[in-house]
């Protein structure tokens, strides 16, 4: 070891200029998906419209029962205008 030089130091080999390969790319990949998906374009209108609608369902379906309500409303006395009951 040369004298005043402390173990563990960074040569000038090992610095780089500018980020990593790996990382470049992925933040080049992310500015490509946030400017396809800007708020005011299509595919992010379309996006949207398409995951609020099938979260809906999907949340209607599993936790409406249809036969469990029917039997809450014929336990209940219950009924719907205009429809006659049984």
């Amino acid at each position: 070891m040369i004298a005043g030089q402390a173990c563990g130091t960074i040569t000038d080999r090992s610095v780089r200029k500018g980020p990593a390969p790996s990382i470049a790319a992925a933040s080049s990949i992310s500015r490509g998906i946030v400017s396809f998906l800007d708020q005011h374009g299509a595919p992010y209108l379309l996006l949207y419209f398409l995951l609020t609608v099938g979260f809906t369902y999907f949340y209607t379906a599993f936790t409406f029962k249809p036969d469990e309500t029917a039997e809450q409303l014929r336990k209940n006395g219950g009924f719907i205008p205009g429809i006659r009951p049984g």
